[in-house]
């Protein structure tokens, strides 16, 4: 996985470069996340490409860092999700634990 982080607004941004496809692997997200943690910062906002796709593997990492995130009292956000993801955030019932901002813009810190 490749991917840019960059903090704004006291929320690390994780912009996730390739496409994310069902056989993709996203568990490096959880380590980036830890990372964030001890430096202080429990907002992330992940990034994923237009073209990605979650798998039941990458639903699974999404949960386990939303847990980690929620024990510390942080959040974790996804930005401008491709109709396809929201779809499954919807369907797994995860859009009332994950915030969905429409750009990094409307990301409030």
């Amino acid at each position: 996985m490749n991917a840019e982080c960059e903090v704004r607004k006291g929320t690390k941004i994780i912009r996730i470069k390739n496409d994310i496809g069902l056989k993709d692997d996203i568990g490096d997200l959880i380590g980036l996340v830890k990372e964030a943690l001890q430096t202080g910062i429990a907002n992330i906002a992940l990034c994923f490409t237009q073209s990605s796709y979650f798998n039941t593997r990458s639903v699974s990492v999404l949960v386990q860092c939303h847990e980690i995130l929620d024990e510390k009292g942080g959040h974790l956000s996804i930005v401008a999700p491709n109709p396809d993801l929201l779809d499954v955030l919807r369907t797994i019932g995860l859009e009332c634990s994950i915030a969905v901002f429409e750009s990094e813009s409307a990301i409030a810190g």
